[in-house]
């Protein structure tokens, strides 16, 4: 039963809202959200909060695991103090085994990023920085062709 229903979940999180699974390349830095970016410029207080908001993100809009390693580390350097090492390979270690890509939390009023110090207006009309960035990425790289025909159906 247990596995029954494990494989299902599993099924259903590789899908996205027309039952059709989501491939798309790893999104750009410059397309994340201002809260990101703020977070990508080094913490001083909140930096384990913000190395689990990051790793989420990263992984949810495709990023390869030695990139997010990559970028972890140059930004563990913009912080001050920064984390331990061993801490954030832990968190690295542990979010690989996950299956699934589980996004980062939503923004609301009373989120993790308003506690974290993060008040930018732009994160704040947001449901989530994924959704963000995805839409951003989508509406700058569709080709002319698909938008055309979106805008002929709005008429």
């Amino acid at each position: 039963q247990q596995e029954i229903l494990n494989a299902r979940v599993s099924e259903l999180r590789k899908k996205q809202f027309d039952g059709k699974p989501r491939s798309f390349k790893a999104i750009p830095r410059e397309y994340f959200p201002n809260c990101i970016n703020q977070i990508l410029n080094g913490m001083s207080d909140g930096k384990k909060r913000s190395l689990f908001i990051l790793i989420r993100f990263l992984r949810t809009i495709h990023w390869e695991w030695p990139d997010i390693e990559n970028l972890i580390e140059k930004w563990n350097t913009k912080n001050s103090p920064p984390i331990r090492e061993n801490y954030i390979r832990g968190q690295l270690r542990w979010h690989k085994q996950q299956t699934g890509g589980i996004p980062p939390p939503n923004f609301t009023e009373n989120s993790i990023y308003t506690a974290i110090g993060l008040h930018d207006p732009q994160c704040q009309k947001m449901i989530n920085p994924v959704s963000f960035a995805i839409k951003k990425f989508l509406r700058e790289n569709i080709p002319e062709s698909k938008t055309a025909k979106k805008s002929k159906k709005g008429k």
